[in-house]
C-alpha cells in the first residue's frame, strides 16, 4: 500500500465526524492511535485504558505505531527524521535540559545505509566528532517546511545497536540464518518451566565454546546481524562515532540468554575499545519476570531464568571488565528480598536462589543499573513490580544499600509512556526531569501502600522509589 492509497483509506480531507463509512472511521482511529496513546476518537486514556495493555509485549502496547513504522518508514523516511527531531526537542526543552542521551536502534535500521543517514541529520552544531560530514538527507530537509519550524538540536546523541534476544536457536534443526524469525515464546517459556536443567545447559554450553574460541550455536542468528552491521560500518568513516555500543531488547519471558557471551561479540567489543575505551554494552535483564511463591509450580522457572541471565552478566564481567548496563533489575530486587524458602517444593530452585543473592552483590558492583520508574508502572505486571509481598511496592533501597552500584534513572521509551508532565504540573518538568520529579516525590512517601489504593483510584499512581541521600539534599 501507497502513502496515497493510505490517505484515501483513512478518509482523506475529511474530519473525522464527516466519515460515515465503518472501516474508514476504524483505519482513522487506527492511525490516531499509531503516533499517540489516545484512544479511538482522541480523547486521553484513561487509568484503566492504560492497565489494559499493562505486562503485555503486543503491537498494541508499544503502541500499534511499531506494527506500522517499517512500512511508512520505506514511503515517507522523512517521518522517521521528524520523531526522531520532537524527541531530541522535547530532551533540550525539559528543565533542566538534556544534554547528551543514547537511542537503541534495532541492528537491521543501523545496517541500513540510508536509514542510518537520516538518523545522523540532527548533530548540534558543538558536536565536533559528527558533524564533519553533511548527510544525503540533511541536504534534502530544505523541502520539508516542517524541519526549518523547530529551533536547532542542542542535544549530543548517539547510538546503540539493538539485537532482539528471541532470535535464538533453540531447535538447532530449523536453524535458518539467513530468514530466521523470533523463537515461539510459548515453547521457549515450556522449556524453562518443564527443563530447566537444559535451559541452563544451553547457556553454559555457549559459555564454554566463548572460552574454548568456538563459533556460537545458540547465537548464529544474531551473530550473521553482527557481521552485516559490521560490513555496513566498513562503508561509512563515522559509523562508531554514532554507535557508541550494543543492546540486548526484546521481551526477556522466557530468554533470559544473552548473545553477548559469544565469541563474536567479545571481539567486537575489544575492538570497538581500541579507538573508543568507552564502547558498552546494555542487557534489558530482571524485567518481564514474574516472581511466585516458592511452593509454587513456577517458582523454578523464576530461579532458572534469573539464574541464566547472572551466568551472562558475570561472564561478561570477567571478559570486558566494565562497560556493562542492566535496564530495569526489577527482579534483582526480589531475589534480595528472599528470606530462605524451607518450604519450597524444589530444594534445587532454593539453593539456586540463595546461590543468586550471594552472586549478586559481587556482579552488580559497577554495573549500572538503569531504572526506569513510569515504564516499569505501565509495562510490567504487578507480580513483577511488587515482588512476593502483596502490598509492597518495588523499592531500590537495597540497591542503594550495595557497594559501587551506581543506579541512574531513565525514560525507558520516551514518547510512549504518558510523561508530558510530573505529576506535581512544574513547569518544564518532562520527558527525564518529570522522571526525577516522580522519584523526588514518591521518594518522601511511605513504600506500603494497599491494593486497593491503586486498583480504585484513576489517577496516575507513582511506584514507590527510595532515593539515594544525596538526591534529596
Amino acid at each position: 500500500m501507497i502513502v496515497e492509497e493510505l490517505y484515501e483509506l483513512i478518509g482523506g480531507d475529511l474530519a473525522m465526524e464527516d466519515i460515515f463509512n465503518p472501516a474508514k472511521r476504524d483505519a482513522r482511529a487506527h492511525i490516531i492511535n499509531a503516533f499517540s496513546m489516545c484512544n479511538a476518537d482522541g480523547t486521553r486514556p484513561r487509568s484503566i485504558d492504560y492497565h489494559s495493555f499493562r505486562g503485555l509485549f503486543t503491537p498494541e502496547f508499544y503502541p500499534r505505531r511499531f506494527a506500522l513504522k517499517d512500512s511508512l518508514y520505506e514511503q515517507r523516511l522523512d517521518i522517521l527524521g521528524l520523531l526522531l527531531q520532537h524527541v531530541l526537542h522535547r530532551y533540550q526543552t525539559c528543565m533542566p535540559p538534556v544534554k547528551y542521551c543514547e537511542f537503541s536502534i534495532g541492528v537491521g535500521d543501523l545496517s541500513s545505509a540510508h536509514i542510518f543517514d537520516i538518523l545522523r541529520s540532527f548533530s548540534p552544531p558543538h558536536d565536533a566528532n559528527c558533524t564533519n560530514t553533511e548527510t544525503a538527507f540533511h541536504q534534502i530537509m530544505k523541502h520539508f517546511p516542517w524541519f526549518t519550524s523547530e529551533s536547532r538540536n542542542k542535544v549530543t546523541y548517539r547510538f546503540l545497536a539493538g539485537f532482539n534476544r528471541q532470535f535464538v536457536t533453540l531447535d538447532k534443526d530449523t536453524i535458518d540464518v539467513e530468514n530466521a524469525e523470533p523463537y515461539e515464546q510459548k515453547k521457549a517459556i515450556q522449556l524453562l518451566a518443564e527443563a530447566p536443567q537444559l535451559a541452563v545447559h544451553h547457556m553454559l554450553n555457549e559459555i564454554i565454546r566463548s572460552r574454548d574460541n568456538d563459533d556460537s550455536m545458540l547465537f548464529s542468528i544474531l551473530t550473521n546481524k553482527l557481521t552485516k552491521l559490521e560490513k555496513t560500518a566498513d562503508d561509512i568513516p563515522q559509523f562508531y562515532d554514532w554507535v557508541v555500543g550494543l543492546d540486548l531488547c526484546g521481551d526477556e519471558l522466557g530468554f533470559p540468554y544473552c548473545p553477548f557471551v559469544a565469541k563474536k561479540f567479545l571481539e567486537h567489543v575489544r575492538q570497538r575499545r581500541r579507538s573508543n575505551p568507552n564502547y558498552g554494552l546494555r542487557i534489558h535483564g530482571g524485567e518481564n519476570v514474574a516472581a511466585v511463591n516458592s511452593t509454587l509450580p513456577g517458582y523454578h522457572l523464576f530461579v532458572s531464568h534469573m539464574y541464566i541471565v547472572l551466568l551472562g552478566i558475570e561472564y561478561l564481567k570477567q571478559e570486558l571488565g566494565y562497560g556493562i548496563r542492566v535496564g530495569h533489575g526489577i527482579a534483582f530486587n526480589i531475589i534480595f528480598d528472599c528470606k530462605g524458602d524451607t518450604e519450597s517444593s524444589s530444594r534445587k530452585s532454593s539453593i539456586l536462589m540463595a546461590e543468586m543473592k550471594e552472586l549478586l552483590r559481587k556482579i552488580l558492583q559497577n554495573v549500572a543499573l538503569e531504572v526506569n520508574i513510569t515504564s516499569n508502572f505501565y509495562l510490567l505486571g504487578e507480580s513483577v513490580r511488587r515482588g512476593r509481598t502483596e502490598g509492597q511496592t518495588h523499592s531500590l533501597e537495597c540497591f542503594f544499600k550495595l557497594p559501587r552500584v551506581p543506579v541512574v534513572l531513565s525514560t525507558d521509551n520516551d514518547g510512549i509512556w504518558p510523561i508530558d508532565q510530573c505529576q506535581s504540573k512544574h513547569f518544564g518538568h518532562h520527558s527525564l526531569a518529570a522522571e526525577y520529579c516522580r522519584a523526588i516525590y514518591s521518594g518522601k512517601r511511605t513504600e506500603n501502600i494497599t491494593t486497593s489504593t491503586i486498583e480504585t483510584n484513576e489517577r496516575f499512581r507513582n511506584p514507590m522509589v527510595v532515593l539515594h541521600p544525596k538526591l534529596t539534599r
